[in-house]
């Protein structure tokens, strides 16, 4: 997280956005490999664009005269493929069945590999064509729980790992291996393509809650935004051992983190949190809202609630109650009994309330509750 906007606009060049986008990870003119991490799995699509008569089977085994892909995964993050006794690194591939399920072995030589097992991984094949490429080529999925591909250790947020593209015919002369070999080694990862398992980082607000990506949070002096410790062990850029960063009395709009894979200095993974610095007087104690909502999800008044810092929110709300009613006196909304007074703006249908003047009495949480009066103007299009 970022002490300064303009280290923390610094930061902003490291960020992937997109989680679940499709990332390329090499391509040339006749073959494109991108993944993209789901959940607890990575998925990845290996496309041969060239049209070729798929053989994927023709005796129950894999062989020369198959057509087939293979993952190669660089366990021990040293940029190569270790063959023989170690057995560190990992290769995937098809199993027996050779259309649904995975199997993992050991490479022990350029040609010579220990028995594959299954694992909980899946595979898929299919001819495809898309408006880039009209005709007809081959699709290979792969979908490999994020706990196949710790790397060794539970500090990886990224992972190596090269495609081997087998074309029917002998191992030598018709294996391409992306990215290109630049060595005289059958199993090669280095160029390496480079897999984030974490896609993105987390912050938490003092509540607990995940910070979201596009709403503003009001925030007070003080406060306390902290990663998420369900992360591997990683190097967290300029924080404490504690992962966390107190939000102190600066110019600035974004804080940030930034982390980086220990075991791959090209590894970077950043997110931020957007804030709304809050008066002094709120951050005290004292209940306040808005006299504006603006609910067109720009992520900023979108909903009428209490202009707190994030540390007050983790408060006992017992006794606490909003109500508020529209401008002939009609009660449209209730919030629940000893619960954080919001209110979405929406009717009970769904739809949002019309524009115009409300007006809320809401009842403070504790042994001596007092109640507050006010009322709020609601602008929107719709």
């Amino acid at each position: 997280m970022n002490f300064l906007k303009t280290t923390a606009l610094f930061f902003l060049s490291f960020i992937s956005f997109n989680l679940f986008a499709q990332l390329e990870l090499d391509k040339d003119a006749n073959n494109l490999v991108t993944y993209e991490v789901e959940g607890d799995s990575v998925k990845i699509y290996v496309e041969v664009l060239n049209d070729f008569s798929l053989e994927l089977d023709d005796d129950g085994a894999l062989g020369d005269d198959d057509d087939y892909v293979y993952l190669m995964f660089d366990l021990n993050a040293n940029g190569v493929i270790d063959l023989g006794a170690s057995q560190i690194d990992l290769l995937l591939t098809y199993d027996s069945t050779q259309s649904n399920n995975i199997c993992a072995s050991k490479i022990t030589a350029p040609n010579s590999t220990t028995a594959c097992v299954s694992t909980g991984a899946r595979a898929t094949v299919q001819l495809n064509s898309t408006t880039a490429q009209a005709t007809a080529h081959t699709v290979y999925s792969f979908t490999v729980p994020k706990n196949e591909l710790d790397f060794g250790s539970s500090s990886a947020l990224c992972g190596r790992i090269s495609v081997k593209i087998h074309r029917g015919g002998t191992t030598s002369t018709d294996d391409v291996t992306f990215p290109e070999q630049s060595g005289s080694d059958d199993y090669f990862v280095s160029p390496y393509n480079s897999i984030k398992l974490y896609p993105e980082a987390q912050i938490l607000l003092s509540n607990g809650e995940l910070a979201p990506s596009t709403t503003v949070i009001p925030v007070c002096v003080g406060d306390t935004l902290r990663v998420y410790d369900g992360y591997p062990t990683n190097f967290w850029s300029g924080l404490s051992e504690d992962y966390f960063q107190t939000v102190l009395n600066i110019p600035t709009e974004i804080y940030a983190f930034k982390i980086v894979d220990p075991n791959d200095a090209s590894c970077v993974i950043a997110d931020t949190v957007n804030i709304q610095m809050l008066d002094e007087s709120l951050c005290t104690g004292a209940y306040k809202f808005p006299n504006v909502v603006t609910p067109n999800d720009d992520g900023v008044n979108d909903i009428f609630q209490l202009m707190i810092g994030q540390d007050l929110l983790n408060q006992d709300w017992t006794g606490a109650k909003l109500k508020v009613y529209n401008r002939w006196g009609a009660k449209v909304y209730q919030s629940q009994d000893n619960a954080y007074p919001y209110w979405d703006l929406r009717k009970e249908n769904g739809d949002r309330v019309v524009a115009g003047t409300y007006y809320y009495t809401f009842t403070t949480p504790g042994e001596n509750p007092q109640v507050i009066n006010g009322f709020f103007a609601v602008f929107h299009d719709e």
